[in-house]
């Protein structure tokens, strides 16, 4: 609205109509003789700038009171909109609190996830080798190779009743 001026603001006391006259000390207050006395011209001038005078005094306290009603308007302002911050923010962080918790579960739910799933794309790659496909078969089934013999662990002294075909 208005900018701060550096000029400085001059008080001067309120002139009156009549021209004072100076008592020195020792003399007495007689009336001026009609010579030494203002013209009307001067009377006017005089009271013309004494009216300018407080017409300018006037206007800078009215300048000066605008720029009060306006920065308290600003600081009210400010005021206003920090409060409303601070009441989002103090409504935000326990949000943030509570989704940063949930992250914290969501990680380790993937590292968990992660890891099973390495686990069961080797075991499909190893499914489907051509090179390991004997080894596969007889992992998930009971059949062997007719090459190969069936061991049995027995504990000693028990009878299994498992007789060697081969003998």
């Amino acid at each position: 609205m208005y900018a701060t001026q550096a000029t400085p603001v001059r008080r001067s006391r309120p002139r009156s109509s009549q021209p004072s006259s100076v008592v020195k000390p020792g003399t007495s207050r007689k009336p001026l003789a009609k010579a030494q006395q203002p013209s009307k011209a001067q009377l006017q001038t005089m009271r013309r700038s004494s009216r300018r005078q407080a017409l300018v005094e006037r206007n800078q306290q009215q300048r000066l009171a605008e720029m009060r009603r306006e920065t308290l308007i600003k600081l009210s302002v400010n005021g206003v909109l920090i409060a409303v911050s601070v009441a989002a923010l103090a409504k935000l962080v326990p949000a943030l609190w509570t989704q940063q918790s949930q992250l914290k579960e969501i990680r380790s739910e993937l590292i968990s996830t992660q890891t099973r799933v390495g686990r069961l794309r080797s075991d499909f790659n190893r499914t489907f080798d051509p090179m390991q496909g004997s080894a596969v078969m007889q992992q998930q089934s009971y059949r062997t190779d007719p090459n190969q013999k069936p061991i049995v662990w027995v504990e000693p002294g028990t009878s299994s009743g498992i007789q060697n075909p081969h003998d």
